[in-house]
């Protein structure tokens, strides 16, 4: 007896949280029962908009920079960077090598508009990065970049999360951990001046210094994904860096529109000819130090954050060549 009062509760609970699923049924399923409309939330994260398209002004006078002024191109060498007025923050957050100057000058050359940095890079400064010791609050610069949490002091929740500040737009990009990891390490191996473009041995990767810093950093790529991903209140776009290469001006293109800049089709059509630009950072990155179980723990971190990035509707990620590989 008792256990048929305890079944019967137990169908009465299912049922009645089937009907509040039923009246509570999220707007974007359909009508009729159907599936969520993957295609349709897709493009709606595609075609997000942080601030509407509006007019950008530009500060008559100060510091400029003619990003393609000695390439000899007479078209291209009249156009010019410059500091904006009343711009509002605008974070451009990535894991420390994962193409966030080369993208700094994509905007830069695109906008015709100084981006910040969190940090002072004299040689960025001297590449014509004129906005790098900027405040990055200080509404002169399109976007700010920043490397969230990553080697902050507080490692902790609360250090991540003050870290991310949920309630400013953002523009995430990612990159393969496996190649960030190897050029972070070149950066912080060669302090001082040509760090960005200096090689290292394979006997620079053979040392216990080096594995300590696979293991914080898988970890930190990771969070840096998942905290903006999960945390950030304010519109959030998300770039890839191998997509970002395979199709710049298309990806330009949708950033500035997330950004609400109009798009200068002569500028452009300069950029699409001066892709690379003056700043470039070679190194080792076809090279492959990690052991076994390094590459099994990035492998596993890289499938979270794009399953992350599946289940909140975003574009499906790259999978990178190595994935192919996976057992």
């Amino acid at each position: 007896m008792r256990r048929r009062r305890v079944g019967l509760l137990l169908l009465l609970l299912l049922a009645g949280f089937s009907a509040v699923m039923r009246v509570q049924r999220p707007s974007s399923l359909r009508e009729g029962g159907e599936a969520c409309d993957r295609e349709g939330a897709v493009a709606a994260k595609e075609e997000l908009q942080a601030f509407g398209e509006r007019e950008v002004e530009r500060e008559s006078e100060g510091r400029v920079w003619r990003p393609w002024g000695v390439s000899g191109d007479r078209d291209c060498a009249r156009h010019e960077t410059r500091f904006g007025r009343a711009l509002p923050r605008v974070l451009l957050l990535s894991f420390p090598c994962s193409g966030n100057t080369w993208l700094r000058y994509l905007l830069e050359g695109a906008s015709g508009l100084f981006t910040a940095s969190e940090f002072a890079d004299e040689e960025l400064l001297r590449a014509g990065f004129l906005g790098e010791g900027e405040d990055p609050g200080s509404e002169r610069t399109l976007v700010q970049k920043s490397h969230g949490s990553v080697d902050k002091s507080r490692r902790d929740l609360a250090g991540r999360h003050e870290a991310v500040g949920p309630s400013t737009p953002a523009v995430l990009l990612l990159r393969d951990p496996r190649r960030a990891i190897i050029s972070f390490w070149k950066l912080l191996s060669r302090p001082g001046d040509g760090r960005h473009t200096a090689q290292l041995s394979p006997q620079d990767f053979q040392n216990n210094a080096f594995r300590g810093h696979v293991e914080r950093m898988t970890s930190q790529w990771e969070e840096l994904a998942t905290d903006r991903l999960l945390w950030n209140s304010a519109p959030l776009h998300v770039v890839h860096y191998e997509r970002l290469l395979a199709d710049p001006i298309g990806h330009l293109r949708r950033i500035l529109h997330f950004l609400g800049v109009p798009v200068d089709e002569a500028r452009l059509r300069c950029l699409a000819t001066h892709l690379e630009g003056s700043f470039k950072r070679s190194g080792n990155e076809d090279f492959d130090p990690y052991t076994e179980e390094e590459k099994r723990r990035l492998s596993l971190a890289v499938l979270r954050v794009q399953r992350l990035l599946r289940l909140m509707d975003y574009p499906d990620p790259p999978l990178y060549e190595w994935q192919d590989a996976l057992p």
